[in-house]
């Protein structure tokens, strides 16, 4: 499925279900709330050292939205909250290692003489519990919360880079397959197990906020790097921390 054409279905169901609960919650005062957020990440990745080697993560950046749902709806207790969202997020890294170019007979001498710098755009589906560890949260001017979940991850677009390091030469430079070892609904789609801790400032009490969050994504499948044309068979794994300021309203 196209990638314009996700995109689409995710905002057309964040729609639909922003009108479902304003529907749903017929109380004067709305109980659930919207979240924007921008955020930086700081990746790590693991890969076979026998056939990699320097391997770097590169700069990420992402943003989201999300739309939060008391589980709870006595007005005293309104702690608990289920989350669900939609992020989309652009990371990177680069490693050396071979390059069989297609074609041509080859034997691997352990020399891991060409850089491959992988740039990936993904599109988040987090679901998550919000805990507040204070109750009647909107009456605080500060709190402090926890979540975790599970993220569904697609991804729309791979790139990358080969260059040799003996010359500095280009080698190619292109879109690519990055599918997952052990995807979920199919090659494309891979799931996080996501933990976060952060911090809500209320400088409209009951109505807006500023939200400071950082959260843990570990991966539960590694990634196939078959470079222009399967010419690598690499695997890695990534996980990463995100450190991201919204507001909540």
């Amino acid at each position: 499925m196209p990638a314009r054409k996700i995109i689409g279905f995710l905002i057309l169901a964040l729609l639909a279900g922003v009108r479902g609960f304003a529907q749903f919650d017929e109380s004067p005062k709305r109980h659930y709330k919207f979240q924007l957020m921008g955020f930086g990440l700081i990746s790590s990745y693991s890969n076979d050292e026998r056939i990699t080697a320097n391997t770097h993560a590169g700069m990420g950046a992402g943003a989201g939205f999300r739309i939060e749902l008391p589980v709870s709806r006595d007005h005293k207790d309104k702690d608990l909250r289920f989350c669900i969202g939609a992020e989309i997020k652009s990371q990177g890294l680069s490693f050396d290692s071979y390059y069989f170019a297609t074609g041509y007979s080859v034997l691997f001498d352990g020399n891991l003489n060409y850089n491959h710098s992988i740039r990936i755009t993904e599109v988040c589906l987090p679901l998550l519990i919000r805990y507040s560890f204070s109750k009647k949260e909107d009456s605080r001017r500060n709190y402090v919360y926890a979540t975790a979940g599970w993220e569904l991850n697609y991804t729309v677009q791979a790139h990358t880079t080969i260059t040799s390091n003996t010359d500095g030469s280009l080698i190619y430079d292109g879109p690519i397959d990055l599918p997952y070892e052990h995807h979920f609904l199919g090659p494309n789609e891979g799931n996080d197990i996501v933990v976060g801790l952060g911090l809500n400032h209320n400088f409209l009490p009951g109505t807006h906020s500023v939200v400071y969050d950082l959260s843990y994504h570990y991966g539960l499948s590694r990634n196939i790097y078959t470079g222009d044309i399967n010419t690598n068979n690499v695997l890695f794994k990534g996980s990463n921390f995100s450190f991201g300021i919204g507001i909540r309203f």
